[in-house]
């Protein structure tokens, strides 16, 4: 292999594993925002729930705002239910753990840039089938 040759290897080394880091990150981002939807539901379903109690024991504020109050739970969790955020999140968290592995094998274990190239590829393809798609209404008895 000449030099010229061996230079461009490791500058496409190189430039795979800076394409690697930034995936990773923008991964983390993106899994911290689905994961801050799910438990923004969770809190907002929380609190309402707490705030219609307290509002119908002590009958402290009209009829109509107790009726929203109770509505807010389910419609937080319904809204959490059907983007499964959850879901979205641990999808993301898988793809930050497997490119992190990868760019260990690259960084450390001597993995050529050929082979992580493709295992990327490959992942990616399967990844991508598996991304969670919207749920579903609680309409119908589960089976």
């Amino acid at each position: 292999m000449s030099e010229k040759e061996k230079t461009d290897l490791e500058a496409t080394h190189a430039e795979f594993i800076g394409e690697l880091t930034e995936d990773i990150e923008r991964l983390k981002r993106h899994a911290k925002n689905w994961s801050r939807a799910a438990y923004w539901c969770y809190g907002v379903a929380v609190g309402a729930s707490v705030a219609a109690t307290l509002s119908a024991a002590t009958n402290l504020v009209p009829q109509p705002v107790l009726a929203v109050l109770t509505a807010i739970p389910a419609t937080a969790l319904l809204v959490n239910g059907v983007f499964v955020f959850e879901a979205k999140t641990r999808w993301y968290w898988g793809k930050v753990a497997h490119y992190g592995a990868l760019l260990n094998r690259l960084k450390y274990e001597g993995c050529p840039t050929d082979e992580a190239s493709r295992d990327r590829r490959d992942f990616d393809a399967e990844m991508q089938k598996q991304y969670p798609k919207f749920g579903v209404l609680p309409t119908q008895p589960k089976q």
